[in-house]
């Protein structure tokens, strides 16, 4: 494991993420989706690695555009990817994927 591995990880992760979000919510009516990773940041822990992640995204279905933002941390290591959405905050203080996350893949 890298930084940039898991990085690149996580951020796959995230996008597949926010589509399926938004593809729910929209009743399978989506017909785009853009999500770009605006900043991610990795840092190297004795227990794994702690990414935080800001991204933003659009959307459109029929004559409907929308926009939006939002924030994860996820915690990776060999066992285990830890995710927290942060429930809409943009507070990187407020997150914590060990403590409120959910699991993404346990190996």
């Amino acid at each position: 494991m890298t930084q940039q591995s898991v990085g690149e990880y996580a951020k796959t992760c995230e996008r597949a993420i926010v589509w399926n979000r938004e593809l729910s919510q929209q009743n399978g009516k989506l017909t785009r989706i853009s999500v770009s990773m605006n900043d991610i940041v990795v840092t190297n822990e004795s227990r794994g690695w702690n990414l935080y992640i800001e991204y933003a995204f659009s959307t459109k279905t029929g004559d409907s555009v929308g926009d939006g933002r939002g924030v994860a941390e996820y915690f990776i290591n060999e066992s285990v990817t830890l995710r927290d959405g942060g429930d809409g905050t943009t507070d990187k203080e407020a997150l914590d994927p060990t403590r409120n996350g959910t699991v993404v893949t346990n190996c």
